[in-house]
Order: C-alpha cells, then structure tokens, then sequence
C-alpha cells in the first residue's frame, strides 16, 4: 500500500521510539525516564498522526 511522506515520516518516528524503548541502555536513570518521557509524549503524537491518514484513506482505526 502506497503512503504520503508525511505519513512515513509518522510511522518511522514511531517505529524509532518503540527501538529506542527496548534496545537502549541505561546509564543515568532520573535522566533515562525523562528520556521516555519526552519519546512517549512525542510518539502519542506521531501516533495520532498516522491514524488520521489511515482514517484519511478510508482504513478503518480502533482506539
């Protein structure tokens, strides 16, 4: 299915986020969860983002 660049650009945020949640490591934690913090509030944003172009193309989302 052909995607809008802008709609990428979404999706790889998020896609980003979610590997830096899992794979990167922890040297200083109070500055870790602020880290997650920040990439969490970000990608709820990214999130809703590529939702409404699925919603925009006609795929149907559920919350």
């Amino acid at each position: 299915m052909p995607i809008t660049k802008g709609a990428w650009r979404e999706y790889n945020a998020l896609f980003q986020y979610s590997q830096t949640a899992r794979y990167n490591g922890i040297t200083d934690f109070e500055t870790f969860e602020k880290l997650k913090e920040s990439d969490y509030n970000f990608a709820k944003k990214n999130l809703e983002n590529f939702k409404k172009y699925l919603i925009s193309v006609g795929l149907r989302v559920d919350s």
